[in-house]
C-alpha cells in the first residue's frame, strides 16, 4: 500500500514539474528534491531539469546512478536513451555508443537510442557504419522521420547527393533539417535555382511558424553557411564561364553579407558546440566569405 501511495505521489509531483519545466527548470528541479532518485521517472525528469539548467555532467551522474536491475524493460529504455543522448550532447560519443550497444544487446531499444547511435557514429566520421545502423533502425521504426533524415545526412556526407535527395523525398513532415539537406545537395549538383528557392521557402516557413528566432544555433549557422556557399559557387561558375550566372533578386547579396557578418561574429567557442562536420563547413564558408571580400 505504501509503495502504491509513493508511486502516486511521484506521479502527481512529476505532473506539477512538467507544467513549469520549460519556463523555469530551476523551480522544476526544486520540486523534485526529496523524491527517490532510484525511481526511473524521477531520475529522468531530474536529469532533464539539470540539462535545462546547463548542468549536464550532473544530469549524467543522476542517470548513471539509477540501479537498472530494479527497473523493468520500459524503464531501462527511458534511462539508457536519456543517458546516451546526454553523453552525445557533450561529445562523449564513444561512451554514448557503448550505452546504446548494451541496450540493444539486452533488447532494450527505442528509436531515440537508435537515433543517438547513428548520430554519434556520424560525428565520428564512421559514415558507412552510420548508414548501416540507420537502415537497420528504419527497418524497425519505418515511421521515424528523424531517422530517415539522419540516413539522408549520412548519404550527403558521403557525397551521394542523389541518394540523399531520394531519402528526403520520403519524409512526411517539414523540418529545417530536411530543407537544409536539400539545399546542400542542390548546391553540390549545381542546381542553384532550386537551392535558392529552398532557402527562400525555409525563411518564409520559419517566419510563418514564428520559429526563426528559436532556431538552434547549429541550424542558424548552417543556413548562413549555405547562403555563402551558394553565392561563392555562383561567382565561381560565372568567372569560369560555366554558366551565364543566376538571375537572383537584389536582396540576395544583402543576405549573403548579413550571413557572413553573423558567422564572423561567432567565436571559436561557439563553433565548438557544433557537430564537427558542421563546424568545418562553417569555417570553410567563413574563409570563402573573406576571400570574396564579403567581410
Amino acid at each position: 500500500m505504501m509503495d502504491f501511495m509513493e508511486e502516486e505521489r511521484i506521479k502527481d509531483c512529476i505532473q506539477e514539474v512538467k507544467a513549469v519545466f520549460k519556463t523555469d527548470p530551476r523551480l522544476a528541479f526544486e520540486k523534485l528534491q526529496g523524491l527517490n532518485l532510484e525511481n526511473p521517472h524521477v531520475a529522468t525528469t531530474t536529469a532533464n531539469a539539470l540539462l535545462q539548467m546547463g548542468k549536464i555532467e550532473e544530469s549524467i551522474t543522476v542517470l548513471q546512478d539509477v540501479p537498472l536491475k530494479k527497473c523493468n524493460s520500459d524503464q531501462k529504455e527511458i534511462i539508457l536513451s536519456t543517458l546516451a543522448s546526454h553523453l552525445n550532447r557533450i561529445g562523449r560519443y564513444f561512451e554514448s555508443i557503448a550505452v546504446v550497444r548494451v541496450a540493444i544487446k539486452n533488447k532494450e531499444s527505442n528509436d531515440t537510442l537508435r537515433f543517438t547511435l547513428v548520430s554519434s557514429l556520424l560525428v565520428l566520421g564512421n559514415f558507412q557504419e552510420a548508414e548501416k545502423e540507420a537502415r537497420v533502425a528504419l527497418g524497425i521504426y519505418p515511421q521515424s522521420d528523424r531517422i530517415l533524415l539522419l540516413l539522408a545526412e549520412t548519404l550527403r556526407r558521403q557525397g551521394r547527393f542523389e541518394d540523399a535527395l531520394k531519402e528526403v523525398k520520403k519524409s512526411r513532415n517539414w523540418t529545417p533539417t530536411k530543407t537544409l539537406i536539400k539545399i546542400y545537395c542542390f548546391i553540390e549538383r549545381g542546381i542553384y535555382i532550386s537551392a535558392l528557392r529552398e532557402l527562400r521557402l525555409l525563411k518564409f516557413r520559419c517566419r510563418q511558424d514564428q520559429i526563426i528566432k528559436e532556431l538552434k544555433f547549429e541550424t542558424q549557422t548552417r543556413v548562413y553557411t549555405y547562403v555563402i556557399l551558394l553565392y561563392c559557387r555562383i561567382l565561381d561558375d560565372i568567372h569560369s564561364g560555366k554558366k551565364e550566372g543566376l538571375n537572383v533578386d537584389a536582396d540576395f547579396p544583402k543576405e549573403v553579407k548579413f550571413a557572413a557578418q553573423r558567422l564572423n561574429r561567432a567565436e571559436e567557442r561557439d563553433f565548438r558546440n557544433l557537430d564537427l562536420y558542421y563546424a568545418r563547413e562553417a569555417k570553410n564558408a567563413l574563409r570563402l566569405a573573406k576571400n570574396s571580400g564579403l567581410i
